[in-house]
């Protein structure tokens, strides 16, 4: 399996990253956008797109939907948070396989995970209403709650015997990563504005993603005996 276009994914998010730090609009406009189609090229030559992989490469589509929406001139945040809603659950779909068995330790891993996103949601619910965007707390509060069960899903793999430490370790952090952006642009947004905040966002955000779907990949995809 090669992991050039991986690579390369990574590049573009880099230059993506400089381009926010420096404020070259059009350089973010295009290398924003690419990185997914790259991921989504990627995913596409590794697996012909069959079995759970079509899940990630739907994520990735949807994450790339998301990404044009959130770049608009007005920016469509309502939209592009429908988008990346669909990306979790295609995630969640796609980690999962098989019905979630239900035990002690996946409560346990989803209690940790929601137990900080209550908190957090409660920052955003305050600073939404001190901004007078009410309308706006449940689609957060429902997007808040479907990313922590992508993310309790994606540690849980730590706990099947069917996925070994390599990627399940990289699906894992994946997933915090992809957390820690959504927080951030939330704290951002609805609490706070934050110095370099785009830039904060972006970084986890991209690196997540590069890593949910080559932990995907080597679980799916390749028997490399890692």
């Amino acid at each position: 399996m090669s992991y050039t276009l991986i690579v390369a994914a990574l590049v573009i998010a880099i230059v993506n990253w400089f381009a926010v730090w420096k404020t070259l609009k059009w350089v973010e406009y295009i290398t924003k956008p690419a990185v997914m189609v790259v991921l989504m090229i990627w995913v596409w030559q590794v697996s012909e797109l069959q079995g759970q992989m079509l899940w990630f490469f739907l994520g990735l589509l949807f994450s790339l939907v998301g990404d044009v929406l959130l770049m608009l001139p007005r920016v469509q945040l309502l939209a592009g948070l429908a988008a990346f809603l669909i990306t979790h659950l295609c995630y969640i779909i796609g980690i999962i396989e098989l019905p979630p068995q239900l035990n002690p330790v996946n409560f346990i891993i989803a209690a940790l995970i929601l137990f900080p996103a209550i908190m957090i949601m409660h920052q955003f619910s305050h600073g939404l209403k001190k901004l007078g965007k009410d309308k706006l707390i449940i689609p957060v509060l429902i997007y808040s709650f479907v990313i922590s069960i992508m993310v309790s899903v994606a540690i849980s793999t730590f706990f099947r015997s069917d996925w070994r430490f390599l990627p399940a370790f990289l699906v894992s952090c994946g997933a915090l990563l992809f957390y820690v952006s959504d927080s951030i642009i939330g704290w951002d947004l609805f609490v706070n504005p934050l110095a370099y905040g785009k830039l904060f966002v972006r970084i986890p955000y991209h690196i997540g993603q590069i890593l949910i779907i080559l932990g995907a990949a080597l679980h799916y995809v390749t028997s490399f005996p890692y």
